[in-house]
């Protein structure tokens, strides 16, 4: 099953974001109750990790409605919150959350958390998973460029296809192919995305014509988060 991430705090979201993704596991982001609708009528069964630090918080009479109408062994919700009331908490009852994770932790503390509810669910499986990639769409502005080693040579491709492990891009001009091997690993490649830039290591694992498919090794944590939050909108919004 896939997860729906709801108004969770920015720098939480990304941690979670380049974990989970990392691993395989399909993620969307729910920034309005209609696009949560559209993605559980498209896409079936999920779980929903949302922050509620609120009783009046509008999520949650939109998670009493899909417990009333969707089964609960099907659609599981997990509650981030420092709430514990009583009141509060025997809604959560009602509403047969999956797990209540205080929101007072530390970030890895968090995901250790969730990820163990994931996986005791068995929707975690690391031998099933593959990373959900990405298609760019027509205006985003997204190109691979790599510096061949031991040479002045810079290759730049377009991006065809991406994930948060690897990419596919076609190079620009015919023949430069020549100048890679299958195994060759470029210590720095630069990706372009959206007029930002992330570094990091690319290891060349197919070569076709001019079309390349690489493997990324040794990011950084700002190309990590650059690509995370990409994938993230783009998987949540097509």
């Amino acid at each position: 099953m896939y997860t729906i991430l709801i108004d969770l705090p920015e720098k939480l979201r990304d941690f979670l974001t380049l974990k989970f993704l990392t691993m395989g596991i399909k993620l969307f982001i729910g920034e309005s109750q209609k696009q949560v609708t559209d993605i559980v009528e498209k896409h079936g069964p999920c779980y929903i990790f949302v922050n509620l630090n609120t009783f009046n918080n509008p999520w949650l009479p939109f998670l009493a409605h899909i417990r009333q109408y969707k089964n609960d062994d099907e659609y599981k919700f997990v509650i981030l919150s420092n709430k514990t009331d009583r009141e509060f908490v025997q809604t959560l009852l009602l509403l047969n959350v999956e797990g209540l994770i205080p929101a007072n932790l530390e970030i890895e503390e968090i995901y250790k958390r969730l990820d163990s509810i994931l996986t005791k669910q068995g929707s975690a499986n690391n031998n099933k998973r593959e990373y959900e990639r990405v298609v760019p769409r027509e205006n985003d502005d997204i190109s691979m460029s790599l510096s061949v080693p031991n040479s002045s040579i810079i290759l730049t491709g377009k991006v065809l296809n991406i994930s948060i492990g690897g990419i596919a891009f076609q190079l620009e001009n015919k023949g430069e192919s020549r100048w890679l091997d299958v195994g060759l690993v470029i210590e720095s490649a630069q990706l372009k995305l959206n007029r930002k830039l992330g570094i990091t290591g690319i290891k060349i694992v197919a070569i076709k014509d001019n079309l390349v498919g690489g493997r990324f090794v040794k990011s950084t944590d700002f190309f990590y988060n650059l690509l995370g939050r990409y994938l993230l909108e783009r998987i949540s919004n097509g």
